[in-house]
């Protein structure tokens, strides 16, 4: 990915934080659609049904667990001004993933097609091919220097 592509953070932020913790669960619930048995790396999932919605909405430990993901995003975007601040957080938060027991660097990139269709169900009406391509590169980069922490 070409450092020097520009991105405007408004159109990355506009709805990726307002979403608020119902988007990110089904984001989640995507992934683990997706991708069953990364439900098993995650502890506080243990006693739950990945497909149970409603069990996973009163989960309060899942729910922290979201609030935590969506940090993730969240500091990337607030970083986007300053790339090398962005990728040095990026790849910080990519080295501690390999503190939990059965993370695997696939799982980081398996996040790109839930979250890009997270992010149209946020934007709705306003979702577009600019926007899209926005998003698309934001998950790419973001994608590739958490994978780079995970490695490094």
């Amino acid at each position: 990915i070409d450092r020097s592509t520009k991105i405007q953070p408004t159109e990355i932020v506009e709805g990726s934080s307002s979403g608020g913790i119902e988007h990110w669960l089904w984001y989640i619930i995507r992934l683990f659609k997706q991708h069953p048995e990364y439900k098993d790396v995650f502890e506080i999932l243990a006693d739950t049904d990945a497909n149970d919605t409603q069990a996973l909405r009163e989960n309060e430990k899942f729910e922290e667990y979201i609030m935590t993901f969506m940090d993730v995003f969240e500091k990337a975007i607030a970083d986007m001004d300053d790339i090398d601040k962005m990728f040095g957080t990026l790849n910080k938060i990519g080295k501690s993933f390999k503190s939990h027991t059965g993370f695997t660097g696939e799982m980081i990139r398996d996040v790109e097609q839930p979250f890009m269709e997270t992010c149209k169900e946020i934007l709705d009406e306003r979702f577009n091919d600019r926007i899209e391509e926005c998003y698309q590169v934001f998950i790419k980069l973001t994608v590739e220097q958490l994978t780079n922490g995970y490695n490094s």
